[in-house]
């Protein structure tokens, strides 16, 4: 048990329980607080496909993206497996403006895009199960000497009481956490259906 935490992380998805493996891993001592364990959360029905968006560039998101990408294909890792694939949008030009550095990238042409789609590209990302690759960071942190406990905190006042730092890795529970009524989600779970070809 973290008796006296040096930093307390909210939320247990895929943010929080990385974020605590870094902190962990470089001597902090961490303590995981969240609403439901790390297969209940959000992370657990995200989009479990890794690769370019169309942030600009300078954008946060690239720069996580590029990190996600480079962290993943570091080393095997459970419930990582790397595909290659197609990716199509139905407006023209819509490739990202860096995604020819991702692996396997390679623009489609006219005759080899899907019908009705204006931006086609062959690339090679990474694919995730994500209740395997949760309990696997879920082990690695508490390797690390981090400690999960389900027990969320009532606001960030709260969290500060439990440790001097407190990492805000909630997602959209942060809009109770803050207070932020304006916070929402940007995109909803995948749905997997079976390629009619």
């Amino acid at each position: 048990m973290t008796v006296h935490p040096d930093v307390v992380v909210l939320g247990a998805g895929v943010s929080g329980l990385s974020t605590g493996i870094r902190l962990a891993e470089s001597g902090a001592r961490v303590l995981v607080r969240t609403a439901a364990p790390p297969a209940r959360t959000t992370s657990a029905l995200a989009s479990a496909l890794v690769g370019p968006n169309l942030s600009p560039p300078g954008d946060p998101q690239r720069a996580w993206t590029d990190e996600t990408l480079r962290v993943l294909g570091a080393e095997p890792m459970p419930g990582v497996v790397w595909r290659d694939g197609t990716l199509a949008a139905r407006p023209a030009g819509a490739t990202p403006p860096y995604a020819e550095q991702t692996p396997g990238f390679r623009q489609l042409g006219d005759d080899e895009r899907p019908a009705g789609f204006g931006t086609a590209f062959t690339v090679r990302l990474p694919l995730v199960d994500m209740p395997v690759y949760l309990a696997y960071l879920l082990e690695r942190l508490r390797d690390g000497g981090g400690e999960v406990r389900q027990e969320p905190v009532g606001s960030l006042d709260e969290a500060a009481t439990l440790a001097p730092v407190v990492v805000n890795c909630a997602g959209l529970a942060a809009r109770a956490l803050t207070g932020d009524t304006g916070l929402y989600p940007v995109r909803g779970p995948r749905i997997v259906v079976r390629n009619p070809g």
